[in-house]
C-alpha cells in the first residue's frame, strides 16, 4: 500500500499484523456486560443481539487477566476470542497515518 508515493504497507499478512494487537475481545457465555467494565484498559463493550459481548482491548495482557478471571468465576464459556483488526481496518488506519 502507498500513501504519497511512500510504501506504507507491504508483505506477507502474518507480517502485516506484527505491527498491530490483538485489541478485539469476543466472549459468549456471559449475560453480565457489568463484568467487564472493572478492567482498566477496555473500552468500547457492547452487548450484541446473537448474545455477545464484544470489547476493544488496550493490550493484549488485559485479555488474559479477563480470562483467567472468566475460567475463576464461570468456569467456562462456549466463545473466547481475542483477535487481530481485520485488514480492512488496518487499511484504513494506515490509509489516515
Amino acid at each position: 500500500m502507498l500513501k504519497h508515493g511512500e510504501t506504507v504497507l507491504n508483505g506477507e499478512i502474518k507480517d502485516i499484523y506484527k505491527d498491530f494487537i490483538r485489541e478485539y475481545l469476543t466472549i459468549n457465555g456471559i449475560k453480565n456486560i457489568d463484568f467487564f467494565k472493572k478492567y482498566n484498559g477496555v473500552s468500547d463493550i457492547q452487548q450484541m443481539k446473537n448474545g455477545n459481548i464484544k470489547m476493544k482491548l488496550v493490550n493484549e495482557q488485559v485479555g488474559k487477566v479477563i480470562f483467567r478471571d472468566i475460567v475463576k468465576e464461570y468456569g467456562y464459556i462456549p466463545l473466547f476470542n481475542q483477535s487481530y483488526p481485520s485488514l480492512e481496518e488496518i487499511f484504513k488506519r494506515k490509509a489516515i497515518d
